[in-house]
């Protein structure tokens, strides 16, 4: 029975490398760095003109080219809610980044908490507090007190979320100053050393944004004038990193608009793995880097755009110092995961499609409304709120089950004779495990919470903007554009390799459990990938 023990040993120990897997022991930091809005088809529109973290990324590691979110909408904070816990929106109930609250008539953002304080009086406190069940870092710090968790982007909705209730830490930008903040949900005060790096990085950083590259690199891009970016005037470069485009209102900073936003990001990164010394024990950490000004820059600009192609290029440098500063700190016993939250719609005006700006759709939304109110007999008017696609109705409280279902079936059907709309679902057959099946269904059904949910979701035409303002583009729907995102992981454990399979964004959470060492669980609605 010796050699039969011994090779089954040895197969055991060799096995996890020969399937791309961790090794038995797992590695000492993980850390997941999450591209806001990045689409996974940029990996190929621009992958032979990286030469830095991405490229090693895309060469050296296990690259699932085929992963979608499968919820819609596919916005930023269900995106990182949904890759932090392996459940879907219906689940870890963000179903969007605000939401309307019936009881108390008012709209909500995501991670609002009144119970804590801003630090530095920053402006409302963030927190994951609506956030139901464990985040994966939750899980850690609960099987080993001694793991560390850490989150960081520019967003709070995306360093809240990935840092979840037990963390170390999180930090974001207060996006009315420019300066690193956080809440006393997760810290008593901001580090000095946050500061140094702040200060060091505005120093080092240029005035203005040009091409890292000659003008004959970025061809594959549309010319660089194109009026429907931006604000419609500042659309080309060199673009200004000092002077807010709206003076009155400088949100977001104009540096967080360009790829010196996550070079910030990255570098208080690197500075943090230092300062807590991530990695450096047996007990293994858990580090969250949101590249926020990803998003930024797409939603400005647009995915065709040169601006696009220049972040990543930058990105791709920047991604290649943080890895070499890893290989310097950790050795081979750390893992990179690379993903992002959604993807994005190029501008309609790439397409020849429609932009349906809120000065058409909202009073059309109105008179609709004003119909099925008086076609039901209800006197007096009907408030509604349209956030992006989801409409909330302000339904009287008096109205008996019945009527507010056939109020809301009948908004569905006239929202469905518009040219721009493909399909509009109601609250009653996201409800109801008995709605006959339809194209994207499933979709918005992962996304249903009867709390927070809207009376009436919309679903416009592929590449049409609904409800959205005459110049840049946005994300949230369920079409391939808005869903398919880059999956890479690199490093300890993992060969290269490219694996064509379909595989959802709830699955990373519970991939991240197995690398992790953590116990089995039965929390997840995604499964490990190395399983597979």
């Amino acid at each position: 029975m010796r050699p039969v023990v011994a090779c089954l040993l040895a197969l055991w120990l060799v096995l996890p490398a020969l399937l791309g897997c961790r090794a038995p022991n797992g590695p000492r930091l993980v850390v997941v760095v999450v591209v806001d809005q990045m689409r996974a088809d940029y990996m190929d529109r621009f992958g032979d003109q990286f030469d830095g973290g991405l490229k090693r990324l895309a060469e050296q590691g296990h690259v699932f080219a085929e992963a979608h979110h499968a919820h819609a909408p596919t916005n930023t904070a269900p995106g990182f809610a949904t890759l932090a816990t392996g459940r879907y929106p219906a689940q870890n109930g963000i179903v969007d980044n605000l939401w309307f609250d019936r009881t108390t008539g008012r709209r909500v953002y995501s991670t609002h908490d009144a119970s804590c304080s801003a630090l530095d009086g920053g402006g409302p406190c963030s927190s994951p507090k609506a956030l139901r069940g464990a985040t994966v870092g939750d899980l850690l710090k609960r099987e080993s007190p001694d793991s560390k968790i850490f989150a960081l982007a520019l967003k709070d909705r995306a360093a809240a979320f990935m840092a979840g209730r037990e963390s170390d830490g999180a930090l974001w930008m207060d996006m009315t100053t420019g300066s690193i903040t956080s809440s006393t949900f997760f810290l008593d005060e901001i580090p000095q050393w946050v500061r140094d790096v702040e200060r060091s990085a505005s120093l080092a950083r240029p005035e203005r944004w040009d091409l890292a590259r000659a003008e004959e690199a970025y061809e594959r891009s549309r010319v660089d004038a194109f009026a429907f970016e931006a604000d419609g005037t500042r659309t080309t470069f060199p673009h200004d990193l000092v002077t807010p485009i709206n003076p009155q209102a400088p949100l977001p900073p104009p540096f967080a608009v360009s790829p010196w936003g996550d070079e910030l990001t990255l570098e208080l990164a690197a500075e943090l793995v230092r300062r807590e010394e991530l990695g450096r024990d047996d007990a293994p950490d858990l580090l969250w880097i949101g590249a926020s000004s990803a998003d930024m820059v797409g939603h400005a600009f647009g995915p065709r755009s040169r601006e696009v192609q220049d972040y990543y290029l930058r990105l791709d440098r920047m991604l290649g110092e943080l890895l070499a500063f890893l290989d310097s700190w950790v050795g081979d016993d750390y893992v990179v995961v690379l993903t992002s939250d959604h993807g994005v719609c190029p501008l309609p005006e790439d397409n020849a499609a429609r932009r349906i700006g809120p000065a058409e759709f909202q009073p059309l939304l109105a008179t609709m409304i004003e119909r099925v109110a008086a076609e039901r007999g209800i006197t007096g008017s009907i408030p509604a709120v349209a956030v992006r696609e989801s409409i909330y109705l302000g339904l009287p409280t008096t109205a008996a089950p019945e009527t507010a279902l056939a109020l809301r079936a009948r908004l569905a059907e006239l929202l469905r004779e518009l040219p721009y709309v493909e399909d509009a679902f109601t609250f009653d057959e996201l409800e109801s495990a008995g709605t006959p099946p339809r194209p994207f269904l499933e979709a918005y059904r992962n996304s249903f919470d009867a709390e927070r949910s809207p009376d009436v979701i919309v679903r416009a035409r592929e590449h049409d903007l609904l409800n959205m303002r005459p110049t840049t583009t946005t994300h949230g729907t369920p079409y391939r554009y808005d869903t398919h995102v880059p999956l890479i992981f690199h490093g300890a454990g993992f060969v290269a390799k490219r694996d064509d399979r379909p595989v959802r964004t709830v699955d990373v959470a519970p991939t991240l459990a197995h690398l992790l060492g953590l116990s089995p669980s039965t929390d997840f609605d995604g499964g490990n990938l190395l399983e597979r």
